[in-house]
């Protein structure tokens, strides 16, 4: 599927139009994904023509878009998050530009730092345990502790530490949303 994809590039909503727009086109492109896709094959694999995929294609699809967000739509910052893992582990200097961008982004998630707040997650915060960093955010800096934390409260307000008492995770808890809008959750169990 990789291979077809790199091979056949383009944005999917371009072909299938009428079929997915408005509500699901693909604004930031197909980039994203090539090099998403490439990181997560790396990471499962370790296979070498996927590394040099991302080092080939760094530019080309433009890795160093770094938006403060992580959505279906733009994987631009996890994509900085899993490859950092490279360099935090000292397999791989040559991915440092994606370190820099993945600790840009861990440092808009701080509050109390002047960057757009954006949704959290764990994993960077279990790579730099591993490797015994932390992350630099001008006069403060960012530790694994800080970061689980601020996973741990974000999980609990999804599930229902929240101003509305209710659980956004259908199915979870005693209130939680019935009419979704999301394909998954209206197919048969």
């Amino acid at each position: 599927v990789f291979n077809f994809a790199d091979k056949h590039r383009g944005a999917y909503s371009s072909s299938l139009h009428s079929a997915v727009c408005p509500f699901y086109c693909d604004v930031n492109g197909y980039q994203d994904e090539l090099l998403w896709g490439a990181a997560w094959l790396h990471k499962a694999s370790r296979k070498r023509v996927y590394r040099e995929y991302i080092v080939k294609n760094e530019v080309v699809l433009r890795a160093g878009d770094t938006i403060n967000e992580f959505g279906w739509d733009n994987k631009h910052a996890g994509i900085n998050v899993l490859i950092s893992k490279e360099v935090l582990m000292g397999k791989a200097d040559y991915f440092e530009s994606f370190k820099q961008n993945a600790d840009g982004f861990i440092c808009s998630l701080l509050p109390g730092i002047s960057h757009p707040q954006v949704q959290y997650s764990p994993a960077y915060s279990n790579y730099l345990s591993h490797a015994n960093k932390v992350v630099p955010c001008g006069e403060s800096s960012a530790s694994p502790a800080l970061l689980k934390h601020l996973a741990k409260h974000q999980v609990d307000y999804i599930l229902g530490d929240n101003p509305l008492g209710m659980s956004y995770m259908v199915g979870y808890g005693a209130r939680f949303p019935r009419r979704i809008h999301h394909r998954g959750s209206s197919l048969p169990s």
